[in-house]
This record gives structure tokens, C-alpha cells and sequence, in this order.
């Protein structure tokens, strides 16, 4: 499906085609990263994952893709429960599965299609500010 990019009426003719042919360039990269989530099964995929296997494209182009594809459905993150509640999210931050990326040296968000996505265990229930965290791990140089 190509998503129209917004555009007003009053727009010239050439920002109408350029948004059209943005569209068109979307849909063709939300297409490729289902393919690789697809492919990735029940490990699913990151972010920065699907930026390097799609090389022809920057990360600008390739993060807000998964937003979208998150939204419709297509993709889908595992809820592993909240943070501390906030005036923004009174029922506390939404915490996803992560995996550590070692390029970035970060956790990073995993994503998967619905089909391989894993069950959400019942400690997901559990708001996380309030179970025990657990010791911090330290990194030791050599």
C-alpha cells in the first residue's frame, strides 16, 4: 500500500509528483524490511539491523519505516512492561524486548512480524519500577 505523503492543495504540481514518488520509495522500504524480519523469524530484527542489511539507504530513511510499519500493524514489539509513570505516560514508560548491538555498543529495540513474535510472559504484567532491578554488570578491560 502507498501512503500518500502529505502535501497541501494549493502545492505546486512538482511537490505533488515528489511526494507521490516518495510514496512510492517508502512502500518499496517498509516491503524490504518486512522481508528481513520476515527472514530473521523468531530472533527478529533491529533497527540497526535492517540499516546495515539495506545498505543502499541511510538510517533516516530506514528507522522511521519501522515506526510506521509498528503502527499498521506489520511489525510488532514485545511489551516487557513500564517504567516509572510520568505526566506524559501516567501509566509509566513503555519497556520493549532489547538485544545489545555490539556496532553501537547499545540495547536496541527487536521487532518482529506477528507470526514469529514471542508470547509475553506473565511478568510482563509487572510495572518494572516496581519489581527489583537487577546488579549492574561491569565491563573489565584487559
Amino acid at each position: 500500500m502507498i501512503e500518500r505523503m502529505p502535501v497541501r492543495n494549493s502545492d505546486p504540481e512538482t511537490s505533488h509528483e515528489s511526494a507521490q514518488h516518495v510514496g512510492e520509495f517508502a512502500a518499496k522500504l517498509r516491503g524490504r524490511i518486512i522481508a528481513l524480519a520476515r527472514e530473521a523469524g523468531e530472533v527478529g530484527i533491529t533497527i540497526n539491523e535492517a540499516e546495515r542489511l539495506i545498505a543502499d539507504h541511510k538510517y533516516n530513511g530506514v528507522s522511521p519505516r519501522f515506526a510506521e510499519l509498528v503502527r499498521r500493524g506489520d511489525l510488532v514489539r514485545d511489551l516487557i512492561g513500564h517504567g516509572k509513570p510520568t505526566k506524559r505516560s501516567p501509566d509509566g514508560v513503555p519497556r520493549y524486548a532489547v538485544r545489545w548491538d555490539e556496532r553501537t555498543e547499545r540495547n536496541v529495540i527487536v521487532h518482529w512480524v506477528p507470526e514469529f513474535a514471542p508470547k509475553a510472559p506473565a511478568s510482563a504484567q509487572l510495572p518494572l519500577w516496581q519489581t527489583k532491578k537487577p546488579a549492574r554488570s561491569v565491563k573489565v578491560s584487559q
